[in-house]
């Protein structure tokens, strides 16, 4: 199996983050290697030159290090509008994901695509593969619960109580 890993370039060489040795090596055995932009900021809250700063300089810093094009961004937290995906497109990146559940499918914007996040044991990724409702239903329900906090309470209060209920600090602050 191959996956595709979005890289915060801040974030590189930290204390249990990846190395530039490591990326390389996942890149040379097949990996395809993204930008999740430099310093993991909420892109559809910033200003079109800040967007245009975190995800130009994350493409170059990357491609300059492993010795392949860039070609797919992920939103950090799945932040985006219109104008970020201008950018993006501006800025030489042929995809984007959002952290919106679903398997992509290549009827509608080829741009946009959704994904699925690893972030639990294999049993349940197995199961989301294998199409089990259980599983897929309860993911989309996190999913439409999430977009609706998002859309009433707003993005920036979406993103501090989900950083305050998993105890998590911004990236800025690790």
């Amino acid at each position: 199996m191959k996956a595709t890993f979005y890289i915060t370039t801040d974030l590189i060489n930290l204390p249990r983050m990846l190395t530039w040795e490591q990326i390389r090596e996942m890149s040379k055995e097949g990996m395809e290697i993204g930008s999740h932009s430099c310093a993991h900021k909420l892109l559809g809250l910033e200003s079109e030159s800040r967007v245009r700063e975190e995800l130009e300089q994350s493409k170059i810093i990357i491609e300059s290090n492993i010795g392949q094009e860039i070609k797919s961004v992920s939103y950090p937290n799945g932040s985006f509008n219109a104008r970020v995906n201008k950018i993006a497109l501006e800025c030489g990146y042929s995809t984007a994901c959002i952290s919106n559940f679903s398997f992509w499918n290549n009827n509608g914007n080829g741009f946009v695509i959704p994904r699925i996040i690893v972030d639990e044991n294999f049993e349940v990724f197995s199961k989301i593969l294998n199409h089990d409702p259980t599983v897929l239903l309860k993911k989309r329900a996190i999913d439409i619960i999430k977009t609706s906090i998002k859309t009433v309470a707003g993005e920036r209060v979406y993103y501090n109580f989900y950083m305050k209920l998993f105890n998590l600090k911004e990236m800025s602050e690790q």
